[in-house]
């Protein structure tokens, strides 16, 4: 991957390798080779959205894993009676 930048627009772009050598051959299409730097401050970030975990009780992460198992079984088991 190559970065380019039109000379007469101002437009970055970042290309393939035959892509951009073909582009900057051509002289009159106005193309010439630039620093990944340049298209990296241009391009929009991505932001990671967090996810927000629920907790049932605070004091679950005081049990054991299998009181945790068996509370999120019995909670499962009470959501699928009251669904019938």
């Amino acid at each position: 991957m190559k970065t380019l930048k039109n000379k007469k627009t101002g437009e970055i772009k970042r290309v393939d390798d035959k892509t951009a050598n073909m582009m900057v051959s051509q002289t009159f299409l106005g193309w010439e080779y630039c620093p990944k730097s340049l298209w990296k401050e241009i391009r929009p970030s991505k932001t990671k959205q967090v996810e927000q975990v629920e907790q049932t009780e605070t004091s679950e992460s005081n049990l054991s894993d299998k009181k945790v198992r068996k509370m999120r079984r019995d909670e499962k088991a009470k959501r699928h009676a009251a669904n019938k």
